[in-house]
C-alpha cells in the first residue's frame, strides 16, 4: 500500500487527505502514519505552505503546487525525493 501511495504522490496533482484516504480505502489517521513513515524512510519530504523551489526535486514549471493559493489554512505538501521517484517507478512496473 505504501507503493501505491508513492505512485499517487508521483502522478497526482494536489489532492485532499480525505480524497487520498478514500481512494486507498483507509482512514485519514492511517494516511498520516503512512506519510510519516515514508518521510522517515526518505521517500518523501514535506515542503512549506509557500512554494520556494528549494529542496524540491521537480522544477517549478512542472510542480502542481506552484499555482495553488493558500490562505494560511495549514496546507501540507509532499514531494518525492530521488529515492521516492525510483521506488514509484519500480512499483509501477
Amino acid at each position: 500500500m505504501l507503493g501505491k501511495l508513492l505512485q499517487m504522490i508521483a502522478e497526482d496533482e494536489v489532492s485532499m487527505y480525505s480524497s487520498i484516504a478514500h481512494r486507498l480505502n483507509i482512514s485519514k489517521g492511517l494516511l498520516e502514519r503512512m506519510l510519516d513513515h515514508l518521510k522517515h524512510d526518505g521517500y518523501i519530504s514535506q515542503t512549506n505552505n509557500e512554494c520556494s523551489g528549494k529542496g524540491c526535486v521537480v522544477s517549478c514549471r512542472t510542480c502542481s503546487v506552484s499555482n495553488v493559493k493558500t490562505t494560511g489554512s495549514g496546507i501540507r505538501t509532499w514531494v518525492l525525493t530521488n529515492k521516492g521517484i525510483k521506488a514509484a517507478r519500480t512499483d509501477k512496473k
